[in-house]
């Protein structure tokens, strides 16, 4: 339990490390650093994919990997109706490498991160996220 512990504070640390803005860009190729899982693989299904390409302006996995690494706040859970899913659906608000701000919208499940979008957040999601996102323990 000591080792793995240590293991995972190194982990943290290592991609805190490497994750700083303007370094090297792949550094969550396959898992991501979560608050509540521990390192946790991101999962986009084929339409999330296409999804992701055909918006404007285009998304890649990469970004999304990144917004991960340099989330500042916590996870939001999406409680409209419309939205809701089982388990709840989660967002955040952060910035890729290259400082373009991305809202990044998942589902964690016992697989893995199940990425339902990602895109520029408008006004009010990013009022939203800058109230509730940064209040209390990430």
């Amino acid at each position: 339990m000591e080792g793995s512990k240590r293991s995972h504070e190194q982990d943290a640390e290592s991609a805190s490390i490497l994750s700083a803005k303007g370094h090297l860009q792949d550094v969550y190729t396959k898992h991501v650093q979560s608050s509540y899982t521990g390192a946790m693989k991101l999962i986009f299904s084929p339409t999330i994919r296409a999804k992701l390409a055909h918006k404007t302006p285009p998304v890649s996995e990469q970004q999304v990997r990144e917004c991960f690494a340099n989330r500042e706040g916590k996870f939001l859970i999406d409680t409209r109706e419309s939205n809701l899913t089982n388990p709840l659906t989660r967002w955040f608000i952060a910035e890729t490498d290259f400082g373009v701000t991305l809202k990044v919208v998942f589902i964690p499940t016992e697989a893995g991160i199940v990425i339902k979008s990602a895109y520029a957040p408008n006004a009010e999601e990013i009022r939203i996220y800058h109230k509730y996102g940064h209040q209390g323990p990430i």
